[in-house]
């Protein structure tokens, strides 16, 4: 139990901070006030299959919870696949396997969550 925990946790940071200085921070350089459709497919994915209108978004603040939900699913994924079993094939396969959930449900949950933070701002106005 305490290995999976190490496990994900390391997992997580290794990941996030890829993702922040290699990847994300190439991305804030280039277009730094506005959310290109030829960019990262996170926001595709929210776009086009979660209707989230990423334009009204700040886009480093959305960089950053792309970065933080990626790093999550990422983590998630190895260390539930290395807590099943322990034959390399068999971790391959069950990653495979719960890939797509996980992905999808945690990019649901970020939808969700800015599709009513949207609607809050607009009573608000």
């Amino acid at each position: 139990m305490e290995k999976n925990i190490v496990l994900f946790i390391l997992t997580f940071l290794v990941l996030f901070i890829i993702y922040e200085f290699m990847i994300f921070n190439d991305n804030r350089k280039r277009k730094s006030k506005r959310v290109n459709n030829k960019g990262l497919i996170e926001l595709k994915l929210l776009k086009y299959c979660f209707k989230v209108p990423v334009e009204k978004l700040k886009y480093g603040k959305l960089l950053q919870v792309i970065a933080l939900v990626s790093s999550v699913d990422i983590a998630l994924i190895v260390t539930i696949a290395c807590a099943i079993t322990d034959i390399g094939i068999l971790q391959i396969l069950v990653s495979i396997i719960v890939l797509l959930p996980i992905i999808f449900g945690s990019y649901y949950l970020v939808a969700f969550i800015y599709l009513k933070s949207l609607e809050k701002g607009k009573k608000k106005k």
